[in-house]
């Protein structure tokens, strides 16, 4: 696993608008929703929705988006274990 952004978890740029940003998340959360995997494919499932909703729980509010990115740009920032945008 490697470590990603909030912006690269859900495979959008920093400088996407709210609305980029929530079509993403939308896409995201309906393509790895546990429910719709198999039984094999299910934990890797929720450990990838776990991570896109954590990055959507971010970015996905202006006011926590904002700290967010003044984190990210003085080196800082959360990141996200995740196995990637393809997963």
């Amino acid at each position: 696993m490697r470590r990603m952004t909030f912006y690269e978890v859900l495979g959008v740029p920093p400088d996407s608008d709210a609305a980029e940003v929530r079509r993403a998340y939308l896409r995201l959360a309906r393509d790895h929703h546990p429910d719709r995997a198999d039984d094999a494919a299910r934990a890797r499932s929720e450990e990838r929705m776990r991570a896109i909703n954590e990055a959507w729980s971010v970015l996905g509010d202006p006011e926590r988006r904002r700290s967010y990115d003044l984190r990210l740009r003085s080196g800082g920032g959360d990141v996200v274990a995740t196995a990637g945008p393809g997963a």
